[in-house]
């Protein structure tokens, strides 16, 4: 689901394409707040610093925030495929490694 208006009460699942920081924001947060204090919830962001600054911002706003994880898409695809790549007996190149093969 594709949406350009972060007014209107985000979906459990959705995809906020906008060109203005403003307005994902904006969705991001309106999805936080629709999350249970307690409920365990991944934010995911384009650079960990940004979902960092996004968490922080919403919790002074609105308190302790308890099962919040943070991190960027490579991150959650590198755990979830890493028991795949252990059981084919290979490892992601990355950093240095790329940088040697390239």
């Amino acid at each position: 689901m594709a949406s350009s208006r972060a007014a209107l009460m985000p979906a459990a699942r959705e995809i906020i394409i906008s060109e203005r920081a403003a307005e994902r924001i904006a969705a991001a947060r309106a999805w936080l707040e629709s999350q249970q204090s307690a409920s365990e919830v991944l934010v995911i962001a384009s650079v960990k610093e940004a979902g960092d600054d996004l968490v922080r911002a919403f919790a002074m706003s609105r308190g302790a925030m308890l099962g919040v994880h943070r991190m960027t898409l490579n991150r959650l695809v590198g755990l979830l495929a890493a028991e795949e790549l252990a059981d084919a007996g290979v490892a992601p190149a990355d950093g240095l490694a790329a940088e040697a093969v390239a």
